[in-house]
């Protein structure tokens, strides 16, 4: 497959997705909603799957600006968005979903389709994650934890909506279960599990160990949430 054919899909995925109302930011586009929420679009592109194919996986998702600082300050980890999603797994299929783009053919029908999902099924899922109660949906009605922050976000979510006890009540919770799978990870039957085991159970404390970290960093904020200590 020539660079140059690449280079057309990416260029038409990027006017796509200007038409859409989305910026470029280094690897990702967004769209900015208000000034600490903004919706965020991604490209995943393969080119060595399919000889002569470039397979287009857009992923969807928002970015509350105030989360990821949070985020950052009390775990040291970075990401460009709070929640983000495949777009196939808000669509009728549910599942990860490529768009096609074939080199040396008219690829008007596979952007027209992608733009189309975009609107379809992309837009109503960021739709209802533009406010904090749609977030805690999400994680508690939904049961989704895609990005891995799910026992970050939750806690904090709470606190901005001013029930810093409930936040720490899920912390809480939270570390109670880490303990209690890393008890259950030590027990074993065989030389092969208790391989497994060790592994799985280092994962565990490790993960425990950092989030009890977070956990000591959030007990220190302060009583009331403010928009203004985390812009």
């Amino acid at each position: 497959m020539s660079r140059e054919f690449i280079k057309i899909v990416e260029k038409e995925l990027a006017e796509m997705a200007k038409e859409l109302g989305f910026k470029k930011k280094k690897t990702f586009f967004v769209r900015q909603v208000n000034e600490y929420l903004s919706y965020i679009l991604v490209f995943s592109i393969a080119t060595q799957q399919i000889k002569g194919h470039v397979l287009v996986c857009p992923q969807i998702g928002v970015c509350y600006k105030e989360i990821n600082n949070m985020i950052e300050k009390m775990t040291e980890y970075s990401y460009f968005s709070t929640i983000q999603l495949a777009l196939g797994y808000v669509m009728p299929v549910e599942n990860w979903f490529d768009f096609d783009f074939v080199e040396g053919q008219d690829n008007s029908h596979a952007l027209e389709a992608l733009k189309a999902n975009i609107i379809t099924y992309g837009y109503p899922f960021v739709s209802k994650l533009s406010t904090l109660e749609g977030l805690l949906a999400y994680y508690e009605i939904d049961k989704r934890d895609d990005n891995g922050f799910k026992y970050e976000h939750l806690p904090i979510i709470y606190y901005m909506l001013g029930d810093k006890a409930k936040a720490m009540k899920i912390i809480e919770d939270k570390i109670a279960e880490n303990k209690r799978q890393c008890m259950n990870d030590s027990v074993t039957t065989s030389e092969w599990e208790d391989d497994i085991s060790e592994t799985s159970s280092v994962q565990v404390r490790q993960y425990d160990k950092e989030y009890e970290e977070f956990a000591e960093r959030f007990k220190q904020l302060p009583e009331k949430y403010s928009p203004d200590d985390w812009k």
